[in-house]
């Protein structure tokens, strides 16, 4: 099994077994998930397995997420193309390379430095069932992007993803989101 589902899944059994009801959730607040070099294909391997064993559908919510990806993945790519040209700076040295947004992933910021592509994300909330994994791959792969538009290799590069939660939440039986994503109607 892979360390991303097995994070998720932990986090899951935390949230259910002692989490806090919050209207129609139930969450843990400030709560961390490393996506430390993690390889993003084979991460969505196994992600897609495990949406296929929770009978849930990785497609669409891949899919429904991804614009909110791009639009990431294209603020960190201007901010590293804007500060080559007006700052003269390069990404290595940078410690304005970030990206800020009003959805649930809040806040990317990048630190590359010479041997180590480090990611610190804020996510002010993710429900965790569905959600966070999609979430999780997308942070995978804006950090696959940037390795090879920062130091122009595929290669392997030590990375350390830090992603804090905010609010880390499931939706509570009843609630109409919680068949969102779901193949069967009713089957969560």
């Amino acid at each position: 099994m892979s360390i991303l589902v097995e994070q998720i899944e932990d986090l899951i059994d935390r949230i259910e077994g002692s989490g806090q009801k919050v209207g129609d959730t139930r969450e843990v607040v400030n709560a961390t998930i490393y996506l430390n070099n993690m390889d993003y294909e084979r991460e969505r391997m196994e992600v897609e397995k495990y949406f296929k064993r929770e009978q849930m559908n990785f497609e669409k919510k891949a899919q429904e997420e991804a614009f909110h990806y791009a639009t990431l993945r294209y603020g960190l790519l201007h901010k590293i193309n804007y500060n080559k040209f007006y700052h003269k700076e390069l990404p290595i040295n940078s410690r304005k390379l970030f990206v800020q947004s009003d959805d649930c992933i809040s806040n990317i910021h990048i630190l590359a430095r010479e041997k180590t592509l480090k990611v610190n994300v804020y996510m002010r909330s993710s429900e965790v069932k569905c959600l966070l994994f999609i979430d999780c791959l997308g942070i995978l792969d804006i950090v696959d992007t940037l390795k090879f538009n920062i130091y122009n290799i595929k290669a392997p590069l030590v990375t350390q993803v830090n992603v804090q939660i905010g609010s880390a939440h499931l939706y509570l039986e009843g609630d109409e989101r919680r068949k969102d994503a779901t193949l069967h109607t009713g089957v969560y």
